[in-house]
């Protein structure tokens, strides 16, 4: 196995996690206390049961987000680039980075298709 270097984070993936956490903890205390108003009222059970498992399951996502928040990572070896998230793991080889062509919007569609603004309507009555 190649010598791995220094994993650097990135940056979006923590910045996201930081920015949509707070707002999902504060959205499920909302829905408890929400929950526990219902409830103190005399509401039927199943409808403050709903809102109180809705809340949590907001806290414990948060909750989640907060943990794995700096666990993406890119991390360079002698052969290849990793790069990690919680949930999908990738090794780029630098030949795949090096043959690499950009490649322009005006040759992804057809100017014909991407000038028209109703370009619905021109795919629908393409079939």
């Amino acid at each position: 196995m190649a010598k791995a270097g220094r994993r650097y984070p990135l940056v979006i993936y923590t910045h996201m996690m930081n920015r949509w956490s707070p707002a999902i903890f504060t959205l499920g205390l909302a829905l408890l206390g929400l929950a526990w108003g219902l409830y103190g009222w005399g509401f039927e059970q199943w409808r403050w049961l709903t809102l109180s498992s809705i809340g949590a399951f907001f806290v414990f996502t948060s909750l989640l987000l907060f943990l794995i928040r700096n666990s993406a990572y890119v991390q360079p070896f002698k052969d290849y680039l990793k790069l990690a998230t919680p949930f999908l793991r990738l090794k780029i080889s630098y030949k795949r980075i090096r043959a690499l062509h950009h490649q322009t919007w005006g040759h992804c569609f057809r100017k014909k298709v991407s000038a028209n603004h109703n370009w619905i309507l021109y795919n629908r009555s393409q079939k």
